[in-house]
């Protein structure tokens, strides 16, 4: 089955500020944080990417293509608009700071 993973990922990351960048794309095992999530969809199956994110849209399609997503990737300001591209397709919904044992 085809399926969208949508991305929260809106956090500003208050209790990050050390490190000097927004919470998705701050580096945690030597990727950015939502790009674990995205590498763990991606081996699933997943078809399409989604981010919901209102700033920093460049810098997470970026931060996606160089941690090696090769599915694509969007970003949306609301989760309604996200859902709206994936229409049709079954979706997941995450968390980007979510980070798993399997990291390593």
């Amino acid at each position: 089955m085809s399926f969208s993973l949508i991305i929260l990922a809106d956090g500003q990351g208050e209790r990050l500020k050390h490190l000097k960048a927004p919470k998705p794309l701050a580096f945690v095992f030597g990727e950015p944080l939502l790009a674990h999530l995205a590498k763990h969809a991606e081996n699933a199956g997943a078809a399409h990417i989604a981010v919901v994110s209102r700033s920093h849209d460049q810098e997470i399609k970026e931060a996606l293509l160089n941690a090696g997503i090769s599915r694509p990737v969007s970003v949306h300001p609301t989760l309604a608009a996200a859902l709206r591209e994936a229409n049709g397709r079954g979706a997941y919904i995450g968390a980007c700071d979510l980070v798993f044992e399997e990291n390593p």
